[in-house]
């Protein structure tokens, strides 16, 4: 849920585990450095890739045009964002290292350098809480996640 103004944002992440945990046609992290695609409704298919330094890059289409591309820190947090064009970058200035083996319980505190499409530059503040562990269907597949309570703050605290 967005505030106005960018004060916050609540929502849920989920990072997938590096096996599935049923079938073997399942995409694995190891299936990730060579990319595989995810399909909404035929007309909505996102490309994802692992890639060798911990982020993820994904790139979503809709009717075959390019709409986004995100590169995620460990699948968590942004740290590129080129949405219909218009480019944002996150230059972490907070340790991200802890993201990458999360645990439940733990409130992570993070600040981005966040540079806009015009070269604006600001204060990002990102607070996630690893809530619980659990399981994601994607068709067949089942896959081990952390979710995640974050809040997005630009300028002040998240």
């Amino acid at each position: 849920m967005r505030s106005v103004l960018g004060r916050s944002i609540c929502g849920i992440v989920a990072v997938v585990a590096a096996t599935a945990a049923q079938a073997s046609d399942c995409p694995t992290s190891k299936d990730g450095k060579a990319g595989f695609v995810v399909e909404r409704s035929g007309s909505s298919k996102t490309e994802i890739f692992h890639l060798d330094n911990g982020q993820t890059r994904t790139i979503g289409r809709f009717v075959g045009n390019l709409t986004l591309e995100v590169t995620h820190h460990h699948g968590v947090v942004q740290l590129d964002r080129v949405d219909r064009g218009q480019r944002t970058t996150y230059a972490p200035k907070s340790d991200l290292k802890p993201l990458a083996t999360p645990k439940v319980g733990t409130t992570y505190e993070l600040a981005f350098e966040q540079t806009d499409a015009r070269g604006q530059v600001s204060t990002r503040h990102v607070q996630l809480k690893a809530l619980l562990k659990d399981k994601l269907g994607i068709g067949a597949c089942t896959y081990d996640v952390i979710k995640f309570e974050e809040r997005v703050g630009n300028g002040g605290q998240a």
